[in-house]
């Protein structure tokens, strides 16, 4: 690659567009940057990186907000052009820095652009001009990546030698970014995150195994001189051992689950058959109680059956009466009847009479409104007058609110051109308020990025002590949990051997008891039983044993939760203690360096808090300052436009009221007014509509009132008529209910009344002298059944089958315990051996694998006498490239003395090695540290690893052309002799093709080098630079 073209805008010092054309040197590709201290040199480094990698040249300018010039104002952007080469191909990219114009919220952001330059025409490089597009494509045409142009291309200020004086690890970071070797570390850390997590599995499994063998002694009875006692008591168990005496366990405990399974077998047996006698026993007992109570009942029944009879007789008169019903309610409907036609035929005869008199009235009323017809005539006259004036005023009165409201608004207009006056002179009062506080408080908030930086390293730091003194408390509560459930489960253990063994000598006892001589023992079938053993005074059931078998594995679940808590504790201490130690922080003064850091942290907290309230009144001093700028210029607009406005509103509103005047002469004086006329109008026509209103109503109401009296006429007539019907089918019905009365054997009404009886309570007789019929022909039939069924038969002995068969019950518990306890023991002797078993195998085969990682990881950390890991043995290979190329002109500029070459020694602190550096010196015969060198020595010797490291990145990545090279600095540190070497090999890398650059002060340079940018300073402060050719 090799610069053409560079313009910079508003960058550091230059104030101004400040353009170098390269180009203009053609074959004088040396030159000098020169100028005073402070006047803009390194500048043209950074404008030159920042184009092609959006970054300045130094680590102390990481911020590219830094490059923009204090000198430019708010309407100048910062904007870098590079045009460069690479082969036969050109280049331009275009960068705009991101900045704040004036009080403006918020910035301007950066914008970047590229093209390829080719027939004279710029062609985008890629599709879209983003940031990271651009970066990427810039990328890949140069081949280099920042560092490594850093390295190779433009050695910066004060980090030209950082790859000859530092140590192993720093040179292994830079070489890492430069030829791209992340790949093996990535690979070495993940290795050791699987040696860590096949080991932590590994200890899992083996502390698993190691509870299930002492889960052994407690899940399992201890049998003296059983296979797994004597393993159990030995120091150490073999897996296999183990395994054998399981499965020793599980036959043993198999014959007894099979002996007691036959023995509760038949217990079950016998128990079913006492169980059946005993309920038919009970059953024949009921049906004895059943007949008592059945007679009881059929007595209780007999002393009723006079009642029965007498309401028999009621039911039958009640039926007799029910049937008379419907004679007397058509004789009661028939007078009713008769009292309501009544009732109405006297009250048409009213009505009648007063429609007659109504009828009257209508007729002299009618005669009046007949006499009224002129005056009729007259108001209709009147009223047509009026509507014919009516749309003439309408105009006149529409034209006179128009004056009015332009009155209005002309007064208006005038108001609110005062009101803007006014409002425009405050606006600018506050504006340059707000100009004021804004400068002083941009001034105040300039270090509150640099405080907030630091306060989250605080909190992060305190973050980790914090974490670090909660495990610690974590740790010490843990062991503490692990004493009290090692104790709790010791306590719990004793308990339990304590209340099995007194139940299992129990269980014997209440065997015993059982026992008669010439009968065979259930257990070992002998007849004989001299020595019978004695039932124990306080034998525990066996909820009692469950509950503490219960209780014992409870506790051991907590003791095994407990160890694992101090075994994660720990581990967690560990790794906490690690990253504190590499922020400077150890385990002993953990409470003092965070005491002192959280005080620190206040401190700073209070001053970023104050300094972050003063920058957010910055940020609404700023809108507050934008908005009144807005307001002030809407302000002068709208006064403009309102003076516009009054003017046009007043010249017509002159016109209009002119017209107005001339228009209104000829009208009547009281009808001139539209509100007037139309209410002159509206009365009129008022009046008008009332007497058509009751000339109408009159004609209505007469021919009304004559029909309505004739239709009441002809009704009273209809009535009278219904009237004498009604009266003789009344005298009819009432003869005819008192025919059925006597027809059905009642005395009188009265006799009649006191019979009747609701259909409900008829019904409900009914139903209670059937039911009473029922139950008694059911009581016979079931005392007659009971008696044949129990004939010739006893009650039997409850208590005696009772007992019998509760002794019976008691020896199948016992039993059925037997059985349990020994298939509990089978089961659990099976479930120990599967885990020991799968465990094991999972054990054997997580160290297998562990030791395989272990191995590889070993190799890639450089667990080796020379500290050396793989990835650090391939830069190694890159290293000595460079060496190897660096000597060659090493060997010229130090006339011989000097060869530089890689240390074999392990360096201090155990740090890691293998790049290290020495240097030969020919004269003394003997190796040195590099940093014995002079401060000219270093310069020629950090000059030739820089070309060294070109030469070996151009040949390891093929397809880089490098054609310049940027030196910042160093010539002042040579002699004259040293000095001279120098320019000579810088001169012999120009004569190859490469565009040379230098910064320096040195005035030998100055003079040897064909080419001079000069750099001056103006008296204002700002630069501008200037190619001069020789």
């Amino acid at each position: 690659m090799r610069p053409l073209r560079l313009t910079m805008t508003a960058l550091g010092p230059y104030k101004h567009k400040e353009t170098i054309d390269f180009s203009r040197m053609e074959h004088h590709r040396l030159f000098v940057i020169s100028g005073n201290t402070g006047a803009g040199k390194t500048t043209i480094f950074d404008a030159i990186c920042y184009a092609l990698y959006d970054t300045a040249s130094g680590e102390d300018r990481y911020e590219t907000r830094m490059l923009r010039s204090h000198f430019a104002d708010d309407q100048t952007p910062t904007t870098v052009e590079f045009d460069f080469a690479i082969g036969s191909s050109s280049y331009r990219v275009v960068r705009q820095l991101a900045y704040r114009k004036g009080s403006n919220k918020n910035e301007t952001p950066p914008t970047a652009e590229l093209y390829e330059i080719s027939g004279g025409q710029a062609v985008p490089c890629v599709d879209r001009f983003t940031i990271k597009d651009i970066n990427t494509k810039l990328q890949q045409i140069i081949g280099l990546t920042k560092d490594q142009f850093s390295q190779i291309v433009m050695l910066p200020q004060g980090e030209f030698r950082k790859l000859l004086t530092s140590d192993t690890e720093n040179k292994e970071e830079i070489l890492r970014r430069i030829f791209r070797t992340e790949l093996y570390q990535k690979v070495e850390d993940r290795f050791k995150q699987q040696v860590r997590e096949n080991k932590e599995a590994a200890d899992r499994l083996r502390t698993e195994l190691e509870f299930t063998v002492r889960q052994m002694s407690v899940s399992l009875p201890i049998r003296e001189e059983s296979a797994l006692t004597l393993t159990l008591q030995q120091d150490k168990q073999n897996i296999v051992q183990l395994l054998q005496a399981l499965e020793a366990e599980i036959s043993y405990y198999t014959s007894v689950v099979e002996q007691a399974a036959a023995n509760k077998a038949a217990l079950e047996q016998q128990v079913q058959q006492d169980t059946e006698a005993y309920h038919k026993a009970a059953a024949l007992n009921e049906r004895f109680a059943d007949l008592v109570n059945k007679q009881k009942s059929l007595e209780h029944l007999e002393g009723r059956q006079a009642d029965i009879e007498r309401d028999k007789q009621r039911l039958g008169m009640a039926e007799k009466a029910a049937a008379l019903e419907p004679y007397e309610e058509q004789s009661l409907r028939a007078g009713e009847q008769l009292l309501v036609l009544t009732s109405k035929l006297k009250h048409k005869a009213a009505e009648v009479e007063s429609a007659a008199l109504a009828l009257q009235d209508a007729e002299q009323k009618l005669h009046a409104e007949q006499a009224r017809d002129g005056e009729r005539k007259a108001a209709e006259q009147a009223l047509q007058r009026l509507q014919d004036m009516e749309p003439i005023v309408r105009s006149l009165h529409e034209r006179h609110a128009s004056i009015v409201q332009l009155e209005a608004e002309e007064k208006a207009a005038a108001a609110k051109l005062a009101g803007t006056d006014a409002a425009w002179a405050q606006a600018a009062a506050e504006k340059q308020q707000l100009a004021g506080q804004i400068k002083v408080l941009d001034h105040a908030v300039d270090t509150l990025p640099e405080k907030l930086t630091r306060l989250n390293e605080l909190r992060d730091h305190a973050g980790k002590m914090k974490d670090m003194l909660r495990l610690r408390l974590q740790l010490e509560e843990c062991f503490k949990l692990q004493q009290e459930g090692q104790a709790k489960l010791a306590s719990e253990l004793a308990q339990h051997d304590r209340l099995e063994a007194l139940w299992i000598e129990g269980q014997a006892g209440l065997l015993a008891e059982h026992l008669h001589d010439g009968k065979p023992c259930p257990v070992c079938g002998s007849t004989e039983h001299p020595d019978k053993a004695q039932p124990e005074s306080a034998i525990p059931t066996r909820a009692q044993l469950d509950a503490a078998k219960k209780q014992l594995h409870a506790a051991r679940e907590e003791y095994s939760k407990a160890e694992a808590q101090v075994a994660a504790a720990n581990a967690g201490l560990s790794d906490k203690q690690a990253d504190l130690t590499q922020i400077g922080v150890y385990f002993d003064n953990i409470n003092e360096a965070y005491q002192q850091l959280v005080g620190e942290g206040k401190s700073l907290k209070e001053e970023t808090d104050a300094l972050g309230k003063q920058a957010e009144q910055l940020k609404q001093l700023k809108v507050a300052l934008e908005s009144i700028q807005i307001r002030s210029d809407q302000l002068s607009n709208d006064k403009h436009v309102i003076t516009d406005q009054l003017g046009k509103i007043t010249l017509d509103r002159s016109l209009k009221q002119a017209a107005l005047v001339r228009d209104l002469e000829p009208i009547e004086h009281e009808l001139r007014s539209y509100p007037s006329l139309r209410a002159k109008l509206q009365e009129q026509s008022k009046q008008v509509e009332a007497m058509m209103a009751v000339w109408k109503q009159a004609q209505e109401r007469h021919s009304q009132l004559q029909m309505k009296w004739a239709q009441e006429q002809a009704t009273r007539v209809q009535m009278e008529l219904q009237l004498q019907e009604a009266a003789q089918h009344c005298e009819v019905m009432t003869s005819r209910f008192g025919l059925e009365l006597a027809k059905s054997g009642f005395d009188n009404e009265a006799a009649y009344q006191a019979a009747k009886l609701s259909e409900s309570s008829r019904s409900m007789m009914k139903e209670q002298l059937q039911q009473f019929q029922t139950a008694m022909s059911s009581l016979l039939q079931a005392i007659s059944d009971l008696e044949q069924e129990l004939s010739g038969k006893e009650r039997a002995d409850l208590e005696l089958l009772f007992e019998r068969l509760a002794a019976l019950k008691q020896q199948l518990e016992q039993a059925a315990a037997l059985y349990q306890d020994a298939r509990t023991c089978m089961q659990t002797a099976g479930s120990l051996k599967l885990t020991v078993e799968q465990t094991s195998g999972k054990l054997i085969e997580a160290e297998r694998s562990y030791g395989e990682v272990v191995d590889i990881y070993q190799v890639l950390k450089g667990d080796n006498s020379l500290r050396i890991s793989f990835e650090r043995y391939i830069l190694i290979e890159f290293f000595e490239q460079i060496l190897h190329a660096a000597n060659l002109r090493l060997h010229s500029l130090s006339n011989g003395q000097f060869e530089l070459m890689r240390s074999e020694r392990v360096e201090k602190h155990n740090k890691a090695s293998g790049l290290g550096l020495d240097v030969f010196d020919s004269y003394t015969g003997q190796n040195r540290d590099v940093k014995t060198l002079s401060g000219g020595e270093k310069f020629n010797a950090s000059l030739c690893l820089a070309l060294g490291m070109t030469d070996v990145i151009q040949a390891n990545q093929g397809g880089i052309l490098i054609e310049m090279m940027f030196i910042d600095e160093g010539f002042g540190t040579l002699d004259e002799e040293s000095l001279n070497k120098a320019i000579e090999t810088l001169i012999d890398l120009q004569r190859m093709g490469r565009m040379i650059g230098v910064i320096s002060h040195v005035a030998e340079i100055k003079a040897s080098f064909p080419a001079i940018l000069e750099v001056t300073k103006s008296r204002e402060g700002y630069s501008r630079v200037e190619l001069i050719l020789k």
